[in-house]
């Protein structure tokens, strides 16, 4: 069986997913930062809170569609296990990057449950749901939800609140975020299909926000709908500029290899924020964050640029 068309849409949305992970990451650490370019301390939104969101969209975008065609070729045990093997990995990932921080003295509160573990344990929640049709995956995602909600409520919340991204308990959370991302496509086949669901789900969040407060902190019930809303309202966006013929294909670039930008500016962001000049980074002026911040995206710019002209896709 032939390897899959290259859908340019998507490849765009997770261009554009990487792109602002590398700015709002080089951004958190830098004092001169506003409140609006920060995660919410608890209740609230801010566009950076809308991110990891998109990115998660973006894996639901194909996960669905990739399952399918490995268990139609491959049969059911080696659909599981890759699926299982990719998000151990992500899992391994994240825990690797975790333990370089603290032994670096970056995270002197302890491990850090970062965006690579949240991702990877997403996956295992949502992979005993990924064969079950379009529907069915939108009722798990929000069977899972209610349930991580009625948990974070009655027993979760200090833990929760103790970890980035809501800790291994968030991960339901994100799982069903992922549920719900994976039905995406067969919303998107429908020309105003994905604007129409974005805008629902975040009016269904608007609702539910007035039982539930509106955390990404939280991982909360309100905020899975509503940040998956606003991704999909940025999906629609981009496939409009790519139906209006916009040059995207740099963007394309980055969404080829988004695990490896990923890795590779982890590996940056050291470099740059790792020195303790008094200045240079963390209480740098807005001339020099943007100039470093120019530099990164450069950098890694040139590395997908070289990646895409040889034709290397790196994934897991």
């Amino acid at each position: 069986m032939p390897p899959p068309e290259r859908d340019p849409g998507i490849d765009a949305f997770r261009g554009l997913a990487i792109l602002a992970m590398v700015a709002v990451n080089f951004l958190a650490s830098a004092h001169a930062t506003p409140a609006w370019l920060r995660h919410a301390r608890d209740v609230g939104f801010t566009v950076t809170d809308a991110v990891a969101p998109a990115f998660v969209l973006a894996m639901g975008l194909t996960l669905g569609a990739a399952f399918q065609r490995r268990f139609e070729r491959n049969g059911a045990l080696e659909a599981v296990l890759h699926t299982l093997r990719r998000s151990l990995a992500l899992l391994g990932l994240g825990c690797l990057f975790g333990a370089g921080e603290i032994l670096l003295g970056e995270n002197e509160g302890g491990f850090n449950w970062g965006v690579l573990q949240a991702l990877g344990t997403a996956g295992l929640v949502a992979l005993p749901w990924l064969r079950a049709p379009a529907w069915g995956r939108v009722l798990a995602a929000l069977g899972v939800l209610a349930v991580y909600q009625v948990l974070l409520d009655g027993v979760w919340l200090e833990s929760v609140m103790a970890q980035p991204h809501g800790g291994l308990q968030g991960s339901l959370a994100w799982g069903a975020m992922l549920l719900l991302a994976t039905a995406m496509p067969a919303v998107r086949r429908w020309r105003w299909g994905v604007p129409v669901a974005g805008l629902a789900l975040v009016a269904a969040a608007l609702v539910l926000a007035l039982l539930v407060p509106v955390s990404k902190h939280r991982v909360s019930a309100s905020y899975v709908l509503l940040s998956t809303g606003t991704s999909a309202l940025a999906l629609a966006a981009v496939d409009l500029a790519v139906w209006a013929r916009a040059p995207l294909d740099w963007l394309r670039a980055w969404g080829k290899n988004p695990l490896a930008l990923y890795v590779l500016h982890l590996f940056v962001l050291a470099f740059v924020a790792l020195p303790s000049a008094q200045g240079w980074h963390a209480e740098a002026g807005w001339p020099l964050l943007l100039g470093q911040l120019a530099v990164v995206l450069a950098l890694l710019h040139a590395v997908a640029g070289v990646l895409e002209r040889r034709g290397v896709v790196l994934s897991l």
